[in-house]
């Protein structure tokens, strides 16, 4: 469902306009794939494995 909140904020661009007008809600999303890259800082790789393993965790209590 679109809220007010959503209808009433401010237009940044043309660009905008046209994804508004064409913007359904989010139910024409459900179930659809999600793609997520995970970055850190050079060097701190197991912080980006330690999200993910977080994030797959959650994911999985979510289905």
């Amino acid at each position: 469902q679109v809220t007010d909140e959503y209808r009433n904020m401010k237009i940044a661009s043309e660009l905008d306009q046209i994804a508004r007008e064409t913007y359904e809600g989010p139910e024409v999303f459900e179930n659809c794939i999600v793609g997520l890259q995970v970055i850190c800082r050079r060097l701190e790789e197991e912080k980006a494995i330690g999200m993910a393993m977080v994030l797959e965790k959650a994911l999985k209590l979510y289905q």
